[in-house]
């Protein structure tokens, strides 16, 4: 209930600024918190890889991950290029 109030508090009109409603958090509340009420739905394991990628700090990505008991799913990196040097003069070489 304290999230739902949280969610609701920032989405309620005047607060984005735009005097719009703005339901994203009531919504993503709702769903997280379904998700973590029935983890053994079928839906409820996306639902908390999807929270947990928007989570930019890792520390917090780990901290709720455990707090939940959900495996972090490893983020590949990028392959490292090695680009040619480049030439700033070439084009005013004639």
């Amino acid at each position: 209930m304290v999230t739902l109030a949280a969610a609701t508090e920032l989405d309620r009109p005047g607060v984005a600024g735009n005097g719009a409603a703005f339901w994203f958090f009531t919504r993503a509340s709702i769903r997280l918190c379904a998700a973590i009420a029935a983890p053994e739905h079928e839906a409820s394991a996306a639902t908390l890889q999807e929270h947990l990628a928007r989570i930019a700090d890792p520390r917090l990505q780990r901290a709720f991950a455990a707090a939940l008991d959900i495996k972090l799913e490893k983020k590949k990196r990028p392959a490292r290029c090695h680009p040619q040097p480049i030439d700033l003069w070439k084009g005013l070489r004639r």
